[in-house]
């Protein structure tokens, strides 16, 4: 039974039999210890009655209640995340509090951020363990952060166990001190590109004049090698009357190129054309996400010049025997380079 009066009557027999069954539940979340009045009424055959009273005690013992929290993170790869997470305890009287918090990251996780809290943080493999009051380690946990591993955005979760102690038990009697609960904490990663790697070797090329130069020399590489992203190129400031033995041409001067494409990329200058400025740039891509970064440098193409056979067109001239005669005028010729270098 709970609060209240309870009257038994009948035969002796019969309170007895009830009172062997009889139960009292403290009230929720109370250890005090309880007194119960007991009152025994004795009825004589002509009715007299006679009455005795008694105190029954009830030694309540203080069992710790299971915590509560909760939390979660999103961020991006390579960088720390935000994790906050709360816990609380459910007995709310003041005679229990969070005495300890146990955090297990997976391999490769870094936590931190627990900040000027005055927890004490301790670190153990992948677990991390705080203890103090509860509000210095509600503080750190408010603050706390995960770092994924280098280049990971592989989703994972944090298993935190979260203690609650009684600490002020009404009655002085402890039957269970502490109580755990074990939560599960979900952190998302959003995939970020890194910025690849890109050479242009000395930067400058050098070739005839109308002659095919190849680019050799022109490559890059992918700083996260987890074979999450994917690299490609791309050359801008190509004049028009160039030619290249491979790649898409975007348009605006500016072609894209595989890996592949640019081992082997060979350019031939437009037709006298003697010095030529590009921009090779790598390009990362997440395939989760398609975010992409890049890194870019100048190149120069040199072209020697080379000098182009003229045009020549001659007339004919007439003249009378032992007579001088005007030829020059009659003879064209021209370049067939006409840059200000012929």
């Amino acid at each position: 039974m709970g609060g209240g009066g309870f009257t038994i009557t009948g035969t002796e027999a019969d309170i007895r039999a009830t009172l062997d069954s009889f139960t009292f539940t403290p009230a929720a979340n109370d250890d005090s210890n309880v007194t119960l009045g007991v009152a025994v009424t004795a009825t004589d055959s002509n009715g007299d009655t006679a009455t005795t009273s008694s105190a029954h005690t009830l030694n309540v013992a203080a069992i710790a209640d299971a915590p509560v929290g909760s939390g979660t993170g999103t961020g991006n790869e390579d960088r720390a995340i935000a994790v906050p997470v709360s816990v609380g305890v459910s007995d709310t009287d003041g005679s229990e509090t969070i005495t300890q918090v146990m955090i297990e990251a997976p391999a490769g996780v870094v936590l931190g951020g627990f900040g000027p809290s005055g927890a004490s943080v301790n670190q153990a493999g992948q677990t991390w363990t705080l203890t103090g009051t509860q509000a210095q380690i509600e503080a750190a946990l408010a603050a706390m952060t995960a770092t994924p591993p280098l280049h990971s955005d592989v989703d994972f979760d944090l298993t935190v166990t979260i203690t609650a102690s009684e600490t002020m038990p009404n009655g002085g009697e402890v039957t269970t001190l502490s109580a755990d609960t074990v939560i599960t904490v979900p952190v998302i990663v959003n995939a970020v590109a890194d910025a690849p790697t890109v050479s242009v070797g000395s930067g400058v090329f050098n070739t005839d004049e109308d002659t095919v130069v190849s680019l050799s020399g022109l490559s890059g590489s992918l700083v996260d090698t987890d074979g999450s992203e994917a690299l490609s190129y791309e050359i801008s400031g190509i004049p028009l009357g160039a030619a290249l033995n491979g790649g898409t041409d975007l348009g605006a001067g500016v072609w894209s190129f595989t890996p592949a494409e640019l081992a082997v990329l060979t350019f031939t200058p437009p037709t006298n054309w003697h010095a030529i400025n590009l921009t090779l740039t790598a390009i990362a891509t997440e395939g989760n996400g398609n975010d992409q970064a890049s890194n870019a440098l100048p190149f120069q193409i040199v072209v020697e010049a080379q000098a182009d056979a003229p045009t020549v067109t001659p007339g004919a001239s007439t003249t009378n025997e032992d007579t001088a005669a005007q030829v020059g005028t009659a003879i064209s010729y021209g370049l067939l380079d006409t840059t200000a270098r012929k």
